[in-house]
């Protein structure tokens, strides 16, 4: 997972003009502390569920979004890569079916160049 939820709530805070002295005051913490939080990549779920109250946003909703992503790329990959198998396994038996035809062609080319030998021997 790749969210940086100190970013998130720092934008959120910018978006909604509530300064970092008074989210540190709704949270209970010290306003001369309050820019670590903004620095960490991951809370603890408790901090996390406070602020989400305190702000009436529900920033869990990011974790769960981008696990979705993830299990939506996962099974798009799992998709290509079906795919994928299913081409390589078609040009396998294309390659199959041309090496065939050119053992064919190249026996039949030998056999005309022993007949056209022949009718030329016949000529003299």
């Amino acid at each position: 997972m790749s969210i940086h939820i100190g970013k998130i709530i720092d934008e959120h805070l910018d978006k909604h003009r509530i300064s970092h002295p008074a989210f540190a005051k709704m949270i209970g913490k010290h306003k001369s502390g309050i820019w670590r939080l903004f620095l960490r990549q991951h809370l603890h779920s408790a901090l996390l569920l406070k602020i989400s109250e305190q702000l009436g946003h529900n920033f869990f909703q990011y974790y769960v979004a981008d696990s979705q992503q993830e299990n939506s790329r996962k099974a798009e990959d799992n998709t290509r890569r079906e795919e994928d198998k299913k081409k390589i396994e078609e040009w396998q038996r294309q390659t199959l079916q041309l090496q065939k035809e050119n053992e064919r062609l190249l026996t039949e080319n030998n056999l005309l160049k022993e007949m056209f030998a022949m009718l030329k021997g016949h000529e003299k």
